[in-house]
């Protein structure tokens, strides 16, 4: 006999309860957020290409793109297949960093260098930094190759030494 909480099975099935239910729901988030965050720098890569052609500076912004774009279909794979996997996550927020410091650069050289007084240049020009933690968390990818964690516990002084340097 089948509780309140329970649907009825279909045919070879278990039985679906609110336990099964909210796991399932709950392995869905990790793949929403890492197709939202890939889309967000889908987004910012479109809205630098334009910006990179309007400021002169489209040879060297078109590298990002295709750097960037890179970088966030790796960080989408490993991200979906192995969300527990931070190499992922870090390929990801890479990738939207690049994005966004860029074309915030774009935009600020747009509204100040060139003259255009565009709305937010201000925040732009703020924004424009937001490229400059890539330098330090790449080789963090490189030392946390292939699984997300330290080869062994004795690196973990070079790592925090590392931070400490980064910070």
């Amino acid at each position: 006999m089948r509780s309140v909480g329970e649907a009825k099975p279909a045919s070879g099935q278990a039985p679906v309860t609110a336990g099964t239910a909210g796991r399932r729901s709950r392995m869905a988030v990790p793949a929403v957020a890492a197709w939202s965050l890939g889309v967000l720098i889908i987004l910012f890569c479109a809205a630098l290409v334009p910006l990179a052609f309007a400021v002169r500076e489209a040879e060297s912004d078109i590298v990002i793109v295709i750097i960037v774009m890179s970088l966030a279909a790796v960080g989408l794979v490993v991200a979906r297949r192995q969300p527990g996997n931070p190499l992922g996550w870090m390929f990801l927020a890479l990738a939207a960093l690049s994005a966004l410091g860029t074309g915030a650069g774009a935009y600020a050289v747009l509204s100040y260098r060139l003259g255009h007084h565009l709305p937010l240049g201000v925040a732009a020009v703020f924004l424009a930094l937001w490229w400059s933690p890539v330098i330090v968390t790449f080789p963090l990818v490189i030392l946390l190759f292939p699984d997300g964690r330290l080869p062994s516990p004795r690196w973990r002084p070079v790592l925090w030494g590392y931070l400490a340097v980064g910070a």
